[in-house]
């Protein structure tokens, strides 16, 4: 992937697109991310309902604060913050297993690449 990566990333230099490099495309982060997804997806899948249908709002979010980084928007602040902090909440709410554990850590993770720098969790008070 790293290899694939950096071929991208030089075929956007030579096409001297070196405004999408530097500004809008973090490589790494990008890279972070899709880890996570996938992660959260794949964990998703043994979570139970509840907990399961929390995820959706995360993708969602996700989802638009990339393409809206296609469109020249900034990917950070893009209102994926809420989503997770939600998601947050409420698997916070479950028994603690080893498929919640992976769920909660790529949610911290997307957190951490896809919020402002020092922005605070604030949990939710969870909807019956």
């Amino acid at each position: 992937m790293f290899d694939r990566l950096g071929l991208a990333l030089q075929r956007l230099l030579a096409a001297k697109r070196k405004d999408l490099v530097r500004s809008r495309i973090d490589g790494l982060r990008d890279l972070r991310v899709g880890i996570n997804l996938a992660t959260l997806q794949r964990s998703s899948e043994a979570l139970p309902a509840v907990a399961r249908q929390s995820m959706n709002p995360v993708l969602n979010a996700v989802a638009d604060a990339y393409l809206g980084l296609a469109r020249g928007k900034p990917l950070v602040g893009a209102g994926s913050e809420r989503a997770i902090d939600q998601g947050l909440t409420v698997l916070g709410a479950q028994a603690p297993t080893r498929t919640v554990e992976d769920a909660v850590t790529a949610l911290v993770g997307l957190r951490l690449d896809l919020t402002a720098f020092g922005s605070r969790y604030l949990p939710e008070p969870l909807h019956s």
